[in-house]
Parts: C-alpha cells; sequence; structure tokens
C-alpha cells in the first residue's frame, strides 16, 4: 500500500494496528519527541525536512538511545549500508510497503507488555 503522506501512515497505524502514534513532520521535531524517551520503536524517514533521519538517529544513538528503529528509505534506492560513523536502523522496510508487513515488523521489534 502506497500511503500518500505519513499523517495516512499514522491515521493506519491508529486505525489498523490500535497503536498509539505520534507524527513529527521533520527531523528536528522527532529528535525532540524522541527524547522523550516513551516511544517502544520509531519508525524513521530517512528523509526528514530540517534534519535528516541519519542525523537524527546519530544524535539520538551518541545519547545512549536504545529504542528500535525501523527506517524507511526512499523508493527504489537501497537501504543505506551501516559504517562505524553511521548508526544503522535496526530494521529496514522499502517504500512502497504493506501496512500488515509494517504492522509485523513493529509489533516484532519490541515485546509485548
Amino acid at each position: 500500500m502506497n500511503f500518500a503522506s505519513p499523517k495516512t501512515l499514522a491515521a493506519a497505524l491508529r486505525e489498523g494496528g490500535g497503536f498509539a502514534v505520534d507524527h513529527a513532520p521533520d527531523g528536528i521535531e522527532g529528535e525532540l519527541l524522541a527524547k522523550q524517551g516513551c516511544y517502544d520503536v520509531v519508525i524513521l524517514d530517512l528523509m526528514l525536512p530540517g534534519q535528516s533521519g541519519q542525523t537524527l538517529l546519530r544524535r539520538l544513538r551518541a545519547s545512549d538511545d536504545a529504542t528500535p528503529y525501523l527506517s524507511s528509505p526512499p523508493a527504489r534506492v537501497p537501504a543505506p549500508s551501516s559504517s562505524c560513523s553511521t548508526p544503522a536502523p535496526d530494521d529496514y522496510l522499502s517504500k512502497p510497503f504493506d501496512l500488515g508487513e509494517l504492522m509485523a515488523r513493529v509489533q516484532g521489534s519490541h515485546p509485548p507488555r
């Protein structure tokens, strides 16, 4: 399924998966939200405006953030390879993706409470 916007994806996760979802329109707000430390998993787009997803992830990992990150590289672009200077997300899901597969990956990324 191809989602028209991140807000559409957030709504689908809320309604179809019963997840509590926050949406950050850019990497700066995303970092502020992620630093609250209240998330079981973060779905991170690498092409965020304001601050890239790679920069956001590097900054959070440097602050010992252990939250699982599921990243979505741009469509038709292979997932970036990890290097010593660039932390890698815990999992990748290439665009366009199926909502069921995304929900399964989110559920699998953290133990049930």
